[in-house]
């Protein structure tokens, strides 16, 4: 009576943890919509994002201010002293990608 049982909860625990894979995205779609999901994340605040950066427990504590745009540009401005006491004000470009993301074939 008992191997049966445990037939029937092995059955039962197989039966539950199969997925129907035809209704998953593929891989390549759910990359995605992951970075776009990101990416959307980062464009959506009007004023963009305000960051606290400490370089070492014992510095002081800098406000960076980040703008991030659709087209890949990021404007940091920073209280950060950077040219004869000038603040810093940059525009760089940046990314989102799944380079450290490894594919299991």
């Amino acid at each position: 009576m008992r191997r049966y049982f445990h037939l029937l909860f092995v059955a039962i625990l197989t039966l539950a943890c199969e997925e129907d894979e035809a209704d998953l995205p593929s891989f390549e779609d759910r990359v995605t919509q992951s970075v776009e999901a990101l990416r959307s994340d980062l464009v959506a605040p009007a004023n963009g994002w305000r960051l606290e950066y400490q370089p070492t427990p014992d510095a002081g504590t800098f406000l960076m201010l980040l703008t991030f745009s659709e087209n890949g540009d990021v404007n940091i401005k920073s209280d950060v002293p950077d040219n004869n006491g000038e603040f810093f004000d940059r525009t760089i470009t940046y990314r989102i990608d799944n380079a450290r993301i490894a594919k299991i074939k």
